[in-house]
């Protein structure tokens, strides 16, 4: 196609897909192109339940920011929950608690939510260890199928999708006018030498009978989040730790905690222990163009200007912010097609 410009995103994980499909869908005249070394269910976003609550941002985003992001996509979810689509995406609505050993001011996300208040007296009885806490209700995805309909939906606008590891942005630069760099924790070692991951082990179990989710929001030690066909118990943060086995001791640990909560969940039947790497960044969400200067592999096209997104550094708050950092990263690509109609006049 005359005049079409090729958008490649790093990365198929939350970020790289809500972006590529956000970009094919909105922008005129773009072929986008997924790549990525791994793709669902080999992800961090393939395993946990997503669940939106902006508590697992480590780094100095600014709480403006979390909360434009995290309000757009939370609308997102919610007209997603209300549509047909709905029967694959595998967004759901569900309410519990937050939990607090002692009280904190209330978040700027209380807003976002829906009927967040203080916990009652005759509710917190129930957790001795947590005198005080919140009740709201909030939304929901699981991994298994949100993932792959997010996939769907990308390839149904015409997206394309490539399997390889991306070692340097040179390597792009002759086939693609704009790189998406979503690459996550693999930001690690192509772009970005601060990312640090931050290691997540959590159990699935089956548990019908736990249909609210229940958090540790003062130190995060533990959550018990109830998905489509399984309960999620968590967790750990363990930064700087690239393992990626089970630890039996951590599977106890999370066990032991949730079941003071939940005494029967020590009952559970156990379905799989998962671990992933959170894309932890000191400095918080990166979501800016960068213009690298680079001679493409063939040298066709010497010292060409190739436009990088960046849009990483979630930690794990991928899901919570996916929508609304994708709306921005995609108006970002608009402005750098605009840089380079504005260039080829000169």
């Amino acid at each position: 196609m005359a005049g079409c410009k090729e958008v490649c995103v790093i990365g198929a994980g939350v970020i790289g897909l809500s972006t590529a499909y956000i970009i094919q869908r909105q922008v005129p005249n773009v072929q986008v192109t997924v790549i990525s070394e791994k793709f669902h269910p080999d992800l961090c976003s393939s395993g946990p339940v997503g669940f939106w609550n902006p508590v697992f941002l480590p780094g100095n985003t600014p709480e403006s920011q979390q909360a434009k992001w995290g309000q757009s996509t939370f609308d997102h979810l919610q007209k997603l929950f209300y549509s047909e689509e709905n029967s694959e995406a595998g967004i759901y609505i569900l309410s519990g608690y937050s939990l607090l050993k002692r009280p904190i001011d209330i978040p700027f996300w209380s807003k976002t939510v829906i009927g967040f208040r203080d916990m009652l007296p005759k509710e917190s009885g129930s957790f001795p260890d947590y005198p005080t806490g919140w009740f709201y209700t909030t939304l929901g995805a699981d991994g298994e199928l949100y993932m792959p309909w997010l996939m769907q939906q990308f390839r149904k606008l015409g997206g394309q999708v490539k399997q390889r590891k991306v070692k340097s942005f040179e390597e792009l630069a002759d086939d693609y006018d704009i790189i998406c760099n979503c690459t996550g924790i693999g930001a690690f070692g192509l772009s970005d030498n601060t990312m640090i991951p931050v290691r997540g082990q959590v159990i699935r179990v089956k548990f019908p009978g736990v249909k609210m989710f229940y958090i540790d929001q003062t130190d995060g030690d533990w959550y018990i989040l109830p998905g489509v066909n399984s309960v999620l118990l968590g967790g750990t943060h363990d930064e700087n730790d690239w393992t990626m086995e089970t630890c039996e001791k951590t599977h106890d640990m999370i066990l032991d905690r949730c079941s003071k909560i939940i005494p029967s969940l020590k009952y559970a039947e156990i379905m799989g222990d998962w671990v992933g790497l959170r894309p932890g960044r000191s400095s918080g969400v990166r979501l800016e163009v960068e213009r690298l200067q680079v001679t493409p592999n063939n040298q066709v096209t010497p010292n060409k200007t190739t436009y990088i997104v960046h849009n990483y550094g979630h930690g794990g708050s991928g899901f919570t912010l996916q929508w609304g950092c994708a709306e921005d990263a995609c108006a970002l690509v608009k402005d750098c097609i605009q840089s380079m109609k504005l260039k080829a006049k000169i």
